[in-house]
């Protein structure tokens, strides 16, 4: 119960995008990619001396429909508009 209410005050917040930066970043790069962190040759080696299995692939349109239905791709809308904004008056500088 207590995870379902900081989940929605998160989502609150990112609706109105004042959710931190993490949380908005790591929204964009699941939906992106599918995963938050991409697996780097550290990180494999480390799974593979731990004897763990290789991280599964995930089906990219899977996590995005997900997404889509809790109302986390408006995060991931927002998000990259305002990154395009940025770019924009970057160039016009």
């Amino acid at each position: 119960m207590c995870i379902d209410v900081l989940t929605a005050i998160k989502n609150e917040f990112a609706e109105k995008n004042e959710a931190p930066s993490g949380f908005i970043g790591e929204a964009v790069g699941v939906y992106n990619m599918g995963i938050s962190v991409p697996q780097q040759g550290p990180i494999i080696r480390r799974r593979e001396k731990l004897g763990l299995p290789p991280t599964p692939e995930y089906d990219l349109q899977e996590v995005q429909d997900m997404m889509e239905l809790a109302g986390l791709k408006k995060i991931v809308e927002i998000s990259q508009e305002e990154e395009n904004k940025e770019e924009k008056e970057d160039g016009a500088d």
